[in-house]
């Protein structure tokens, strides 16, 4: 079970990001049909250490994706 949390809006501005940047970048984060896979973003979210998502850590948060993506 994946057991992230989501605050002051940051799913959509992450997923977003993910969407115009990151994904393009690493396609294996990519579901079937091409968007960003929440299952696998959010399960990489939660490796890196991070059960929540907020305004105060989202860009610690991409930080840490992009250097586990960059490791993968």
């Amino acid at each position: 079970m994946i057991d992230v949390t989501f605050y002051d809006g940051t799913h959509g501005r992450l997923f977003e990001w993910a969407r115009q940047d990151f994904c393009k970048r690493h396609p294996r984060y990519l579901n079937k049909n091409g968007a960003p896979d929440p299952l696998h973003i959010s399960k990489a979210i939660e490796v890196c250490g991070f059960s929540e998502v907020t305004a105060a850590n989202i860009e610690h948060v991409k930080a840490a994706l992009e250097q586990r993506a960059a490791t993968k």
